[in-house]
């Protein structure tokens, strides 16, 4: 609404229409005032919407109700005249307005609104109904998003409305009432102005429109962007300039401010792509690489059988993998156990729960979904491994020896090979607390026999961090330190044992591992892994938990 006494005229004007009383003189000032703005539309629709809330009686058991959206996408919705699309907007405007006497005066009023849809068809917006624009923005999946400033709401939590987000890490996905989404990466500074138009001010945002939510908008500083229905994506600079390219359907672009008035809205479709500044809009090379369908592979989230227990169990994972999600129980997934554990002999070495005796770290450790416990500090390099680790095995005929020996770091043996698929294949959690850097210690990996062909892999970011919706806390735990250390044949001694009891709260956070970025090949069996602190700061890799997703590559591509 431009001021007061415009909007104090327009109330009187709909005041009227709902009466009936409305002159043809005074039809031709309401029409101006609708067509010259579309604040005045938006109010005008939620204000019949108001009226007829007040006056629709309720809907008797058996009868039809009516579909508020599509009413709201038939009167609010704007094209050609000449389009068949808007000839069929007519005919339901037609047979919806059987429902309340305000969509009759709505259809009506919509009739006489003689828009100049040729040169302003984008600036018409499809409002939303009031039924709708009720309903909040949602976060419904993000990786590694931080938010400036605030904490990330969790997954299914509310984006507010006419409030500035900066994303200074990660992406998210927002899903909009009329089923729009949007991908944002970071660095990106957005505001969504109402339930069907997002600001994005910086940065860049992938949207899929799909069908019903034609007309969502996304405005730049300097231009406004039209959904047709289609998939696009928006790059603004630190200039204001945009790049728009359509990867499919068809988009209409637009100056914003008084250029509107004096520009036609350019078309674009799939595989066109353009800079705009205003009125002043290039065509440039498409580039399809700037879209994102989806979020990347990635440890979604998990469950825990009882969060307030002293032992923390792992009941369930959620897990990205090829772009399926995929959900497994603790039972599913394929357990592990430390055959090789070597580090300075000044760190604690174990994480036991606070209730476990430290003088059987066997018994301590031997639950194969326990959060808070583990080998942990494990010695390391800043120069990742380009050979076999060198593992403590004084009896070849087993390799359940621990020791503070060969190479430093933490190696582990899976219950049963693990098969390399699409996305990660292997799931690490960490114990972190929050004074420490939030996006997990750095670590490397490698494998644990070696291969012409395969490498070391370098973890610098976890998929879950101690700034993620839904990371939970671990029961408290106590750390075991010792001089010497001897798991072999089942039989274990040590020396020198000194615990400690941390006040402070640790988070389970997580990461998934890709066995391609070790470079093994699709299916390849893998019956162990070696980890090793990246020593890239004065923190220290704490894992707990490592786990093997169970799925085969058949069963992966199937989902």
């Amino acid at each position: 609404m431009t001021n007061d006494p415009t909007r104090e005229r327009l109330e009187s004007l709909l005041s009227a229409r709902i009466d009936d009383g409305l002159s043809e003189d005074q039809a031709e000032e309401l029409n101006f005032l609708l067509r010259d703005d579309p604040e005045n539309r938006r109010f005008y629709l939620q204000y019949m919407d108001v009226q007829a809330r007040l006056t629709s009686p309720p809907v008797e058991p058996g009868e039809e109700s009516l579909d508020w959206r599509s009413a709201w996408s038939v009167l609010a919705s704007s094209d050609d005249q000449g389009d068949a699309s808007q000839r069929s907007h007519r005919a339901n405007a037609t047979r919806l307005t059987k429902w309340t006497p305000w969509v009759l005066a709505a259809a009506s009023v919509i009739g006489f609104l003689a828009f100049d849809f040729t040169f302003r068809k984008t600036t018409t917006q499809r409002i939303t109904p009031i039924s709708v624009t009720g309903q909040p923005v949602r976060l419904i999946s993000s990786a590694g998003a931080e938010l400036f400033n605030e904490r990330l709401p969790p997954l299914g939590g509310t984006i507010q409305y006419d409030r500035e987000y900066t994303l200074v890490n990660g992406l998210l996905t927002l899903e909009f009432p009329c089923g729009a989404q949007a991908i944002l990466e970071s660095p990106s500074i957005i505001e969504i102005v109402d339930p069907m138009r997002m600001m994005v001010k910086a940065g860049r945002c992938s949207l899929y429109a799909p069908e019903g939510a034609e007309g969502f908008q996304i405005d730049t500083p300097t231009n406004r962007i039209v959904d047709r229905g289609t998939r696009f994506s928006v790059t603004v600079n630190d200039d204001g300039d945009a790049e728009v390219q359509v990867v499919e359907g068809i988009a209409e672009v637009e100056p914003l401010g008084d250029e509107s008035n004096m520009t036609k809205p350019v078309r674009l479709s799939q595989r066109d792509a353009m800079r705009l500044n205003g009125s002043a809009m290039k065509e440039i090379e498409f580039r399809n690489d700037d879209y994102r369908s989806m979020l990347p592979d990635r440890v979604v989230g998990y469950q825990v059988d009882d969060p307030t227990s002293a032992r923390t169990v792992l009941s369930g994972l959620s897990i990205q993998r090829g772009g399926v999600l995929m959900r497994y129980s603790g039972d599913e997934l394929i357990g592990s156990r430390a055959i090789h554990f070597s580090a300075p002999k000044d760190r604690f070495g174990v994480c036991i729960t606070a209730d476990s005796d430290e003088n059987n770290l066997s018994g301590s450790l031997a639950s194969r979904l326990l959060l808070n416990a583990g080998w942990i500090n494990p010695g390391g390099s800043e120069v990742p491994l380009d050979a076999a680790p060198e593992i403590t095995q004084p009896d070849r005929s087993t390799a359940d020896t621990i020791s503070h020996s060969g190479t430093m770091g933490l190696g582990v043996k899976f219950d049963r090979p693990v098969l390399n698929g699409p996305g990660p294949d292997v799931v690490l959690f960490e114990i972190q607390s929050l004074i420490e850097h939030p996006a997990g210690d750095a670590f490397h990996v490698s494998p644990l026999v070696w291969r012409p062909g395969l490498r070391s892999s370098t973890v610098r970011n976890y998929d879950l961090t101690t700034k993620t919706p839904g990371v939970i806390p671990v029961g408290p735990i106590k750390l075991v330190r010792f001089s010497s250390y001897l798991r072999h044949q089942g039989k274990e001694s040590s020396t020198s044992v000194e615990t400690y009891d941390p006040a402070r709260t640790f988070y389970a956070i997580a990461t998934g591992i890709d066995l391609s970025d070790l470079g093994y090949d699709m299916g390849d069996s893998v019956g162990g892994l070696f980890f090793q602190d990246a020593s890239d700061n004065e923190t220290h890799f704490d894992p707990t938990l490592i786990l093997g997703l169970p799925e085969t590559i058949d069963r992966i591509q199937k989902q």
